[in-house]
């Protein structure tokens, strides 16, 4: 079966997702998202992103403030399992 990515560094490598902070992808080029607790927010602009979007089983919530917006690199049509730059 496929693996799944990290919301945050894109990897499959196993590590605690949960608390992955890497400033950097899998493969050394900066994380568009960055981890704080169990949120995640655009670096920069520190717009909240939804976490639940990027995972594999989505997030149909459309109630709640967080972006439903790539945390690999922001794109609105997909989320972090889907992204080109993912391992």
């Amino acid at each position: 079966s496929a693996k799944s990515v990290c919301a945050t560094c894109l990897g499959i490598s196993i590590h605690q997702v949960q608390n992955c902070s890497l400033p950097h992808l899998w493969n050394g080029t900066e994380v568009f998202a960055q981890r704080q607790g169990r949120e995640l927010s655009a670096r920069g602009t520190g717009k909240p992103i939804c976490l639940y979007f990027n995972l594999p089983k989505g997030c149909t919530d459309s109630s709640h403030s967080q972006k439903h917006i790539c945390s690999g690199c922001g794109s609105p049509s997909h989320g972090a399992q889907a992204c080109i730059r993912a391992e």
